[in-house]
């Protein structure tokens, strides 16, 4: 089993993204809280069930992402760790899946 690391950035993008949906439906954001961390779950066991994405270019990491609603996760796998780095909108220049 994988041990899965939250970075500060990517709780921090999580927590962002939690108060603005709140703001109009605090169930919805219950709900996306709730779908990222049974994700979560899942690459515990699973690191490699999401697709690889074009993340900043780096020979070193493979960048692999998983949809929260609107929202794109985004981590790499390093021997028997998973590390979630970011949290962002589908929409953002950031990504490209």
């Amino acid at each position: 089993m994988f041990k899965v690391k939250i970075t500060p950035r990517a709780r921090n993008n999580l927590n962002s993204i939690l108060k603005y949906i709140s703001n109009f439906s605090p169930h919805l954001a219950n709900e996306v809280n709730k779908s990222f961390y049974e994700k979560l779950i899942l690459i515990e066991q699973f690191p490699r069930i999401y697709k690889m994405v074009s993340y900043r270019k780096s020979k070193k990491r493979e960048y692999r992402g998983f949809y929260i609603n609107k929202y794109i996760v985004i981590y790499f796998i390093r021997n028997n760790l998973v590390q979630i780095v970011r949290v962002i909108p589908c929409k953002s220049k950031e990504n490209s899946i």
